[in-house]
């Protein structure tokens, strides 16, 4: 089955719980503007007490309880939001995994008896219990926030395009090129084939790790090592050996990267620099704008 047909199944399946996602996502990207409020509240606060720091009695008190109230009631109102986005997307998230095992359930039951004894138990016990639990993962927590953090994301990169759109272009640059550095290492043919015999190893680790589980009476009966476990000893190994590959290819992108996203400020601040010093783009030098 290809990555088409795999995730127009899934929407198949979540078509009957599209609201409550959708509600979800919308709950929990609202939560997440709420709770940029306080922070705002707390600027303006702080914005007008260093304003008359000489003069406290010209402060405009009502300003001050004015948005220490709006970020108190925007801290409560996005736990709010944050708690109905959470019970939406769980419930959705249950009532997927619920007709996924009764589908699963209904069609192991219609294989024919040859199926069975070709497959391993630990396999069909661990696609139905552990690959069927993980969907939950993505439903109940990881789609609301991705869907969240694409629409703040946006918004946050409209307002400083609005704001000036020199610093933008000058932030984008940096996170286009680490992004560029991660996306690099799984668009070669290489890194997808490791990715894909890392899934695999994954995959068959867990399902022989449940047989060797289920056989541990027969470890501790007979004094049987791990070693008597071949299929389980070779599955270990195999991703060991799979991970180790995923390691070195990733290291110098992945180190890259991390290193590009935490020194953001390095691009950013020579441009500020530049920008406040009023210079020209063609006359302006690191060393004018420092020794000035």
């Amino acid at each position: 089955m290809n990555n088409t047909s795999e995730v127009s199944g899934l929407m198949q399946v979540t078509k009957e719980r599209k609201g409550l996602l959708i509600t979800a996502s919308i709950f929990s990207t609202l939560s997440r503007l709420l709770q940029i409020v306080p922070f705002v509240g707390v600027y303006k606060i702080v914005e007008e007490l260093l304003t008359h720091t000489s003069q406290l009695s010209a402060m405009d008190k009502d300003l001050l309880i004015y948005w220490g109230i709006v970020a108190f009631v925007a801290l409560i109102a996005g736990l709010v939001a944050l708690y109905i986005g959470g019970m939406c997307s769980h419930i959705a998230a249950f009532n997927i995994l619920y007709q996924l095992r009764v589908r699963l359930a209904e069609h192991v039951a219609k294989v024919p008896m040859g199926y069975h004894t070709r497959a391993a138990t630990g396999e069909l016990k661990k696609i139905i219990e552990v690959s069927v639990e993980k969907i939950e993962k993505f439903f109940a927590h990881q789609l609301p926030d991705l869907v969240s953090a694409i629409v703040i994301q946006v918004m946050l990169l409209g307002y400083l395009f609005w704001l000036d759109y020199r610093m933008a272009l000058t932030l984008l640059v940096p996170i286009g090129i680490g992004f560029w550095l991660q996306s690099r290492i799984f668009r070669s043919e290489r890194g997808r084939q490791a990715y894909r015999d890392f899934q695999l190893a994954i995959e068959e680790m867990n399902a022989t790790g449940v047989e060797y589980v289920r056989g541990m009476p027969a470890v501790k009966v007979f004094g049987i090592t791990a070693d008597s476990f071949l299929t389980f000893k070779q599955a270990v190994t195999r991703y060991r050996d799979i991970s180790l590959i995923i390691t070195d290819l990733c290291k110098t992108s992945y180190g890259l990267f991390f290193v590009i996203m935490i020194s953001l400020f390095t691009f950013i601040v020579p441009v500020g620099i530049l920008l406040s010093s009023g210079q020209r783009w063609g006359e302006w030098s690191l060393w004018t704008v420092l020794v000035r």
